[in-house]
């Protein structure tokens, strides 16, 4: 993110919905009252939201306990009804962190698979808040939706509407007479578009019989509005005199987006549909266990599904029920299909046909398999960054790199002389080991990154100072040049192994127990940590060995005049120190 731009979001996990679905979706006045106070105090509160919610429900109904409203059937192995409060509370505190770390991993899943390169995933602890960073995103309405789905698949079964005739004329007789009333002659636009505008928007769903508003009909199963004409659709079904007139388990669902027709003009689709007892689906996502993007018999993008035995069983029994009907597949209550159930579908594998893109169809599939939020999530923070920003990063990135190697290679120039050089040489293959190791771990250079390389490249040459020391104390004690330079790697070796083992370790335990940032520093500094020994030792020694090959071990030189007595009197008593270290 700091190199290339991209996008910082930071998502909290809302634990109101969460707490209604453990309540068995009660409908406690107090209840709902007290989440609502609980909600509102939580964005000015350090208290978690548990625990506000307890007050406000306990200033609502003193006398109420909590096991009335969460002794549920599906509670049950938790939670009786003679529960204390304080076992209930602890409960939903166990429920929450435990939907705080499901939905982590599940977001984790849909990065992953939504592509982006090194992104930065982070609990904020003690919040319910997640950090994510993204680099070279773009397309910041694609992340929101892919954050932000709940991913709540449903199969819903959808009302004939010869089945509504005399609710939907009464409403039609209803309305009528309103606008009459107000001196108003104008109806939502409805269009009832040709066979082969209905056909060309889905051929698999057949043609759609377009009534005007709210007029029954002898066939058909929904409604078309022109995309425009929606709000004032919904402000009438959401009507309290209009709900009254129909089926008490009806509910309406609209079409994911609109449809295009041959003339340019934009359609909704509305779809009656049946809820069963408890307002649920004739099934639930749930049941999937795998999903993926694919072309269906036109050749447009769809979304294959495998359910499990159970859901297998059960879509059985609604698609036996159901031939010569409609089920609508919905998504986080927005229908994406509305296909005839022509026969039974007894081995769980379906398909969702709808007018997707093919980026559209690979994130709903990417969400479907990585598994429904178990509560909603929402944005509370988000930045785009730049790609002028990230520039101006990536050049100061760079330019540390390389004046921090152009210092390493002077100072060994002028300290080592030709030792010096040949160092300098194993540096420079260090370095393009370090890069090509990391291109085939497809990793990103990260500023952390580059302060891993910065760093390496300093440590690489420790390896080759306790050498050429070691080269010269035996020279300095009559050696001959080619046995001070075997005795120099020999007895150096201990020194050298310690160091990077050491240091590896640690960057193991950043790797390990580090995110993001930290991984990519740690990941750079472990690499650069094999490669610098492999490089100082080996490298170097070959390049040695080679001259020695040719006789010319004579022309060596690991000091210039002026620096081979440097530092050779400095007498430092370290283990006098040895308590201040061990402090």
């Amino acid at each position: 993110l700091d190199l290339q731009g991209g996008m910082h979001v930071t998502l909290e996990v809302a634990p109101i919905e969460l707490i209604k679905s453990l309540s068995g979706d009660s409908q406690d006045p107090a209840f709902l009252a007290a989440l609502a106070q609980a909600q509102e105090q939580s964005t000015q509160s350090q208290q978690s939201f548990t625990t506000l919610f307890y007050q406000a429900y306990k200033a609502l109904n003193p006398e109420g306990k909590l096991s009335s409203l969460f002794a549920t059937a599906a509670n049950r192995s938790y939670v009786r009804y003679e529960s204390t409060d304080r076992e209930i509370l602890q409960f939903l505190d166990q429920e929450i962190g435990r939907a705080i770390d499901r939905s982590f991993e599940i977001i984790r899943t849909r990065i992953d698979r939504f592509g982006t390169s090194q992104p930065n995933l982070q609990r904020l602890p003690g919040t319910g808040r997640i950090q994510i960073e993204l680099p070279g995103v773009n397309n910041a309405e694609r992340v929101r939706k892919l954050l932000q789905g709940v991913a709540q698949l449903r199969f819903w079964e959808v009302y004939d509407l010869k089945d509504l005739g005399e609710p939907l004329q009464a409403i039609h007789e209803l309305l009528t007479a309103e606008l009459a009333a107000d001196g108003t002659a104008a109806e939502p636009t409805q269009d009832t578009p040709a066979a082969d505008q209905t056909e060309e928007m889905d051929i698999e769903e057949g043609e759609k019989a377009v009534p005007p508003f709210f007029k029954p009909l002898q066939e058909g199963y929904g409604f078309m509005y022109a995309a425009d004409d929606v709000p004032a659709i919904q402000a009438v079904i959401e009507r309290s005199d209009i709900k009254a007139l129909l089926p008490n388990n009806l509910l309406w669902l609209w079409d994911v987006k609109p449809h295009v027709l041959q003339d340019g003009t934009e359609k909704v689709s509305l779809y009656p549909v049946r809820q069963r007892r408890g307002g649920q689906a004739a099934l639930e996502g749930d049941v999937i266990t795998d999903a993926r993007q694919e072309f269906d018999s036109r050749g447009k993008p769809a979304v294959s599904m495998q359910m499990n035995s159970s859901g297998a069983r059960a879509w059985k029994r609604v698609t036996a029920n159901n031939i010569g009907q409609r089920i609508a597949i919905a998504l986080d209550d927005q229908v994406y299909s509305a296909p005839m159930v022509h026969t039974e579908i007894p081995n769980g594998n379906s398909q969702i046909a709808g007018s997707f893109t093919l980026e559209e169809a690979k994130d709903l599939a990417n969400i479907l398999k990585a598994g429904s939020l178990p509560a909603p999530v929402k944005i509370v923070e988000e930045a785009l960054i730049g790609p002028t920003l990230g520039q101006k990063a990536q050049i100061q990135g760079i330019a540390s790199m390389l004046a921090g190697l152009g210092l390493v290679v002077l100072f060994m120039l002028f300290y080592y002389a030709k030792g010096g050089f040949i160092a300098n040489i194993a540096l420079l293959f260090n370095i393009l080991f370090i890069l090509g190791v990391l291109a085939q771990l497809n990793a990103s250079l990260t500023l952390p990154g580059i302060a891993g390389i910065v760093l390496t490249i300093g440590m690489s040459i420790d390896a080759n100072v306790l050498i050429f020391e070691r080269i010269r104390e035996e020279l300095q004690a009559g050696t001959l040049m080619k046995a001070a330079i075997s005795q120099g790697y020999q007895k150096a070796y201990s020194s050298i192994i310690d160091a990077n083992v050491t240091t590896f370790l640690t960057g193991a335990i950043l790797y390990f127990l580090g995110q993001g940032p930290v991984r990519g520093f740690a990941t750079t500094l472990m690499v650069g940590i094999i490669s610098s020994f492999f490089s100082a030792v080996f490298i170097t020694r070959v390049i040695m060995s080679w001259i020695e090959g040719m006789g010319k071990e004579n022309h060596l030189t690991f000091s210039f005049p002026y620096s081979k007595s440097l530092l050779r009197n400095l007498n430092i008593d370290f283990l006098k120190l040895r308590y201040l270290a061990y402090t």
